[in-house]
């Protein structure tokens, strides 16, 4: 299995702002998974608010073995980005 991690910044359109405050970017992980001829793709948005970075999610998935299951990745990881 591979797995590849990339980080991308995009800028939002409008200011998005909810209570806890606002943003004028989005920063995001894109994973890509392949195995056996089959790629499956994923994204997600680290939160400051639970100590998640773009590079700490990025290491968390990146210490994944490299022939993790799906049932197994409910041990693995703790509830979060990655």
């Amino acid at each position: 299995m591979t797995i590849t991690v990339s980080q991308d910044v995009f800028r939002l359109a409008e200011v998005f702002t909810i209570s806890r405050g606002s943003r004028t970017e989005a920063k995001v992980l894109t994973v890509k998974v392949a195995r056996g001829g089959v790629v499956g793709w994923g994204e997600c948005v680290p939160y400051a608010r639970y100590n998640e970075t773009l590079e700490s999610v990025t290491a968390q998935i990146a210490a994944l073995p490299e022939d993790v299951s799906r049932a197994a990745l409910y041990g693995l990881l703790d509830a979060g980005a990655a």
